[in-house]
């Protein structure tokens, strides 16, 4: 359960009227994994023992966070949908937490972000807004996110282990809690990032670096279905006519917004911090949780 502390959050400034803008992403749309559908079961314990895994897309290609370059890593993605979930399998180099992960601010979860972590990224629709991220770290604990607001959580199931250098994982995320969408013949844009140690290289399914870390450049799921092999071409080759043509116009405005967080524990002492956000979901719906605890 989300937990609640007191916070005050002050709003210094609205601005950036956003206009219709386009843009092309010749390398984002070459990125699409078509994820077939299994009738068979996946038991989330990070062993991958299960015959279905056999059946799943394998992701192999990975790039550098530091300049988007790619790389030799040895590690696999596995991805499948069984009807209510997507499924993904992970075999990747062990990772080695250096420091422990503390409190989330808005939340009872931990902080997974600042240690060494595998993080999934799913944006639902393929709209380029609003997207959500299933972060887990070496010893299994989890930590859900819609963009980066903590305090939103959904149901989800993983479970990892770690043997001979490599770290095993399986993940179980119902995508009705994201999405009413018929899934068949649908893009979901899509990411994968996951990190040896905690400031150490990060790798990415996507060429991207730091710069250009959003969901316009994530690649892209294509459940396929019962399709048949002549639609899926041609939804395949559609997808780069899209991101040519698509304009973003999904927001009226972006804002900004400088936070004053507290900690008051049983003694009344304790750090305060600043943080400045500009985006266009990620305050607002800081600011309504900030508000309702006021």
């Amino acid at each position: 359960m989300k937990s609640k502390r007191n916070i005050i959050a002050l709003t210094i400034l609205t601005c950036i009227i956003m206009t219709g803008w386009t843009w092309d992403k010749d390398i984002a749309s070459s990125i699409i994994y078509e994820i077939p559908t299994i009738s068979g079961e996946i038991d989330t314990d990070g062993k991958l023992t299960e015959q279905s895994w056999s059946d799943a897309f394998i992701i192999k290609e990975f790039y550098k966070t530091e300049d988007g370059s790619p790389t030799s890593i040895n590690a696999r993605v596995l991805v499948l949908y069984d009807g209510e979930n997507l499924l993904l399998g992970f075999d990747l180099p062990a990772m080695v937490s250096e420091n422990e992960p503390k409190p989330c601010f808005l939340s009872d979860e931990l902080d997974l972000r600042r240690v060494a972590n595998l993080t999934i990224t799913i944006d639902p629709e393929h709209q380029h807004g609003v997207y959500y991220k299933f972060v887990i770290d070496p010893q299994g604990r989890r930590q859900d996110l819609r963009v980066d607001d903590e305090s939103w959580t959904m149901p989800w199931t993983s479970g990892t282990a770690q043997e001979d250098g490599r770290l095993f994982a399986e993940v179980s995320i119902p995508v009705n809690k994201l999405s009413e969408q018929t899934l068949a013949g649908s893009f979901w844009g899509f990411n994968i990032s996951f990190s040896e140690t905690a400031g150490n290289e990060t790798y990415h399914s996507t060429p991207m670096d730091i710069k250009t870390m959003d969901a316009e450049n994530f690649g892209h799921l294509l459940f396929t279905g019962t399709l048949a092999n002549n639609q899926i071409k041609e939804l395949r080759s559609s997808l780069p006519g899209i991101h040519k043509s698509w304009t973003r116009v999904p927001y009226p405005k972006w804002e900004v917004y400088m936070i004053l967080s507290r900690h008051l524990p049983a003694n009344n002492k304790g750090a305060t911090n600043w943080y400045l956000f500009w985006g266009p979901v990620v305050p607002r719906s800081y600011l309504q949780h900030f508000h309702r605890m006021c």
